[in-house]
C-alpha cells in the first residue's frame, strides 16, 4: 500500500516547528531588581518630545522590544492634528534624553533634531509583526 505524501509547509512557513513543549531544563524564571533610574513604559508612552530649540516635535507612542528582552526603538508620532496627517518614526532609545522632576516623574523628553529631520526620517508603520492589537 502506498504511503501518503508528506504535507508541504504552508506558504511563507519558515520550517520552524509550531507548538512545542516547554523544556523545564532550559526555561527558568529570573527575577529583576528594580533600580532607581528605571521607569515603567506606561509613564513614557504619550509623553511629549521636545527638541533643543524647546519646540514640541512629537509624542512617544510605543516601544519596540527585541525578542521580549531589549528596547530597540522608541516610536514617536510626529506632525498631524488629532491623528490626521500624522506619521511615525522609530528612533534609537539612546537618541532621547529623559529629564526627571524632583519627585522622579518624567518632566521632559528631549531629542537633538529638528522637525524637518523627523519629517524626512524613514516612516515607521504598525504592520506585520509590529501590528497593534
Amino acid at each position: 500500500s502506498a504511503q501518503p505524501a508528506p504535507m508541504s509547509p504552508a506558504p511563507g512557513a519558515t520550517g520552524q516547528p509550531g507548538i512545542r513543549a516547554v523544556d523545564p531544563a532550559t526555561v527558568a524564571v529570573t527575577f529583576y531588581t528594580v533600580k532607581p533610574a528605571d521607569m515603567l513604559a506606561e509613564n513614557l508612552i504619550d509623553t511629549d518630545v521636545y527638541n533643543l530649540q524647546n519646540e514640541e516635535v512629537g509624542e512617544i507612542e510605543d516601544l519596540i522590544i527585541d525578542e521580549g528582552k531589549t528596547i530597540r526603538a522608541v516610536v514617536i508620532g510626529i506632525g498631524g492634528f488629532l491623528g490626521i496627517g500624522e506619521r511615525r518614526v522609530a528612533v534609537d532609545p539612546g537618541s532621547l534624553v529623559i529629564n526627571r522632576g524632583a519627585n522622579g516623574e518624567i518632566a521632559r523628553v528631549v531629542i537633538n533634531t529638528t522637525r524637518e529631520n523627523l519629517r524626512n526620517a524613514p516612516e515607521f508603520k504598525f504592520e506585520g509583526n509590529m501590528r497593534r492589537n
